[in-house]
């Protein structure tokens, strides 16, 4: 029954006027509407990241590159905060996904920003999520420590 539920307002939004489901042009909102008056850019973004502490969290909102996204479904994101760093940035409560073919768009994210420490598992689940392939997937060992987000909200900008 949810199935069908699910199926059904997929269909309906396919075909609702454009501004009912928040596609202006080249402008796609997903999730809760977009509050945030000051969003930061990406290098702002990145100098935050380096001043929050493993426990520390912050309600903030950026303005990223995506790099990658989930080719499972659209349930997270990797946003570039430089070429060496990325931002993982999952949807609160699973509520909304985001297309799969928007990476090089432009993401802005609101929601909250910490630090997280991903597992070896969690790793080699997101790597395999992205299409990875099996030598890569089994490369990674051990946990790490990496940027997060909980975005409530986010403008795609292609």
């Amino acid at each position: 029954m949810k199935n069908i539920i699910f199926v059904l307002g997929i269909l309906v939004m396919a075909f609702m006027p454009s501004e009912a489901t928040g596609q202006k042009g080249n402008v796609t909102d997903v999730g809760a509407p977009l509050s945030q008056k000051n969003v930061l850019n990406t290098q702002a973004a990145a100098e935050m990241y380096k001043k929050l502490g493993k426990k520390d969290t912050l309600t903030t909102a950026f303005r990223a590159k995506v790099k990658e996204v989930c080719q499972m479904k659209g349930c997270w994101v990797r946003l570039e905060l430089s070429p060496e760093e990325t931002v993982l940035v999952e949807f609160k409560d699973y509520g909304f996904f985001v297309p799969k073919d928007i990476a090089g768009s432009e993401m802005w994210v609101e929601g909250k920003a910490f630090i997280n420490e991903l597992s070896e598992g969690e790793h080699r689940h997101l790597a395999r999520d992205s299409g990875a392939s099996e030598k890569d997937i089994k490369a990674i060992k051990g946990s790490r420590m990496m940027p997060g987000f909980e975005a409530t909200g986010v403008r795609i900008i292609r």
